[in-house]
């Protein structure tokens, strides 16, 4: 029994020739309203409803780079590269969702009202597919979990802070 249900999801994945993206978006002040957007690179790009609990799924094409921006007002908005192209061993061997957790942190007040804001550049990071393990690797390991992101986001703030208290005085 384990053996067909092994052998029909692998069909699956490769019949399909996409990659799973499942994730949630959580934001420092609990749920807001914000704006997802995914493309491919050089093409229009599309809106991406999250559900009620800031979870969503997508389905990304197989041997692809694709740009997903998360933006909300007075938060630092994230973009993020995925490159989708994986060797015909890896998806003989199956592929496994990718899982991509964002935390988007409010930006302190004395920074969202300079006429120059932070929050249009975004945190960005890529990520790839490692045909060595057959996994996605992200560029930056704090990206890669919600803790690591929440533990960036305290050290720009903190900077941020800084560099108002500096100019200030």
């Amino acid at each position: 029994l384990c053996i067909t249900v092994f052998t029909c999801f692998l069909t699956t994945a490769k019949a399909q020739n996409f990659v799973e993206v499942e994730g949630r978006v959580e934001a420092e002040d609990g749920p807001i309203q914000l704006f997802i957007s995914i493309g491919e690179e050089g093409r229009r790009k599309q809106g991406i409803k999250l559900k009620p609990d800031g979870t969503f799924l997508i389905e990304l094409d197989l041997r692809q780079s694709f740009e997903i921006f998360i933006a909300a007002e007075g938060y630092q908005s994230k973009l993020v590269k995925i490159n989708t192209t994986v060797s015909d061993e890896a998806l003989e061997a199956g592929l496994m969702p990718l899982y991509l957790d964002l935390f988007l942190f409010k930006l302190p007040e004395e920074v969202t009202e300079e006429e120059d804001p932070v929050d249009e550049l975004p945190i960005e990071t890529a990520i790839s597919f490692n045909n060595q393990d057959f996994t996605f690797n992200f560029d930056n390991p704090m990206m890669a979990t919600m803790e690591g992101q929440k533990n960036m986001a305290k050290q720009i703030k903190d900077s941020l802070i800084t560099q108002v208290v500096k100019r200030d005085s």
